[in-house]
């Protein structure tokens, strides 16, 4: 019993010491946007995945881009791109919580990706 306790403490706290709300993959270490494209958000369409091996980093993480285009409008003014809060959503932050959403729920907010929780 105490294991298990342990195991589900261990998976409620899992994100918590986390600086950015990135995965891992086979390839890299801390992949943003769980590889989507960051540009896409910007298209008015769905996120897009980007390609492995067209990649950037900033700040530590690595970004990933459906084409040679989109990845130079990206390291062009990085931070633009880049989404707000580290990629967790804002509804834990006045509860000092990290919630780690996917990248698939956001709205653009003054230019700038922010990821939301769906409400169910």
């Amino acid at each position: 019993m105490k294991v298990l306790i342990a195991v589900l403490f261990a998976v409620l706290l899992q994100g918590c010491g986390t600086v950015h709300n990135t995965m891992r993959d086979v390839d890299d270490e801390r992949v943003m946007l769980r590889g989507n494209d960051p540009v896409s958000y910007f298209s008015g369409t769905a996120p897009q995945k980007g390609n492995p091996a067209t990649k950037s980093m900033f700040d530590g993480d690595v970004y990933r881009f459906v084409s040679d285009a989109n990845k130079r409008l990206f390291d062009s003014n990085p931070r633009n791109y880049a989404p707000a809060r580290a990629g967790f959503c804002a509804s834990g932050v006045h509860y000092g919580l990290k919630a780690a959403i996917g990248a698939e729920v956001y709205l653009v907010y003054k230019g700038t990706p922010v990821p939301v929780r769906q409400r169910t």
